[in-house]
């Protein structure tokens, strides 16, 4: 797998298995979300960033209600929800 931008130190792998993706990308100078998701996805870490009551909202109130209320995108919300869906084997 070819890699862009420079190796990851152990003090910026530190980094991103105790903080939030957001906050540390804010740490991370010149890492962006995206290379830190992935780099999450390398190191095996792949806790939800979405609270228990988040995810009972996203069930109960529609999407475009529950991107509002949490101040996420209508999209990603949905997604959440689709996720969520599978896992419990709805279609």
């Amino acid at each position: 797998m070819p890699e862009f931008g420079p190796a990851w130190t152990k003090a910026e792998d530190k980094i991103v298995r105790t903080k939030p993706a957001k906050e540390a990308v804010k740490l991370l100078k010149g890492r962006t979300l995206g290379a830190v998701y992935a780099r999450r996805n390398i190191l095996g870490i792949t806790k939800s960033n979405w609270s228990e009551s988040e995810i009972l909202l996203i069930r109960m109130v529609p999407v475009r209600v529950a991107a509002k209320r949490l101040g996420r995108s209508v999209e990603s919300v949905r997604a959440q929800r689709n996720r969520l869906r599978k896992k419990e084997g709805q279609s």
